[in-house]
């Protein structure tokens, strides 16, 4: 998703509160499925708010 991809680079506490953001104002097929991809990725979070 372009829009939090955009939050790269930012420090960790800006980053967590507009990626929050982003995900609050999707409706709930949108979120599933990105939280879907996001698994699916293999991505590891560093921060202990990301693994939430």
């Amino acid at each position: 998703m372009v829009a939090t991809q955009q939050t790269v680079g930012l420090d960790d506490g800006r980053a967590a509160f507009y990626d929050d953001l982003i995900v609050s104002r999707l409706n709930d097929a949108t979120r599933l499925a990105l939280e879907e991809l996001m698994q699916t990725q293999g991505t590891h979070y560093l921060s202990e708010f990301a693994r939430k």
